[in-house]
């Protein structure tokens, strides 16, 4: 099985996938992990260039161009997803398409998002062969929350925010698109709500709505 944490930057997804796979292997579930994209190896170098602005705005650059930088990253790690599956250990991995879905979507017209998509998923399913994702948790903040996490992580880590993080606004469009993904298609996504009434909750009560949804897909009792 393949399980994805999904979310828009500062969210919390690499904490939270830390605490899932602690969780799991603390069942006896075999899990393995991985995040996307892969920043540092070389089938994710011209992802990192991009964000980068290498190749100008990154808000600018064609959302089939950009899309198809992802794709390869993920296409080189597909073989080795598919030996994992295949091994019956339980895949969580930080971002996968769905990212590609909504981050792309953020760039063209409403009325060309279901085209793109389209495009999107033949490329990397079908002309890729990677494995479709079982289940998609994608945790919800509001925008004021994790631009505000994402300057806390800066400052921590020493690092600058790049183009996309410092675009509120994007942020704002990035958020709006999950949940039009979760309420209007069939890829089996479950939003989690990490902020009711724009307060953060905690890490611990974060990874108990997680969890109850992983239970429920692999169908184990809630631990």
């Amino acid at each position: 099985m393949l399980i994805v944490i999904e979310g828009t930057d500062g969210s919390g997804k690499t904490t939270q996938l830390g605490l899932l796979v602690k969780r799991m292997r603390k069942e006896k579930i075999p899990t393995r992990t991985i995040a996307f994209p892969r920043h540092g190896h070389p089938a994710a170098w011209a992802v990192d260039e991009y964000l980068h602005g290498r190749y100008g705005d990154p808000g600018k650059l064609d959302a089939y161009a950009s899309s198809a930088l992802y794709a390869v990253d993920r296409f080189d790690a597909g073989v080795q997803l598919h030996k994992w599956i295949r091994k019956g250990e339980v895949v969580v991995s930080s971002r996968y398409v769905t990212s590609s879905l909504v981050y792309s979507a953020a760039k063209v017209a409403t009325s060309k998002r279901k085209q793109l998509w389209q495009w999107i998923e033949k490329l990397e399913y079908e002309t890729f062969g990677i494995p479709k994702a079982d289940h998609t948790i994608v945790l919800t903040v509001p925008t004021e929350v994790t631009h505000k996490l994402l300057k806390e992580r800066a400052k921590k880590t020493k690092t600058h925010l790049d183009h996309l993080e410092r675009n509120r606004s994007h942020q704002n469009d990035i958020l709006n698109i999950y949940k039009q993904l979760a309420s209007t298609s069939k890829r089996h996504i479950t939003l989690v709500d990490c902020a009711p009434k724009g307060i953060l909750l905690s890490k611990k009560a974060i990874h108990e709505k997680i969890w109850s949804t992983v239970c429920r897909q692999l169908k184990i009792p809630n631990a």
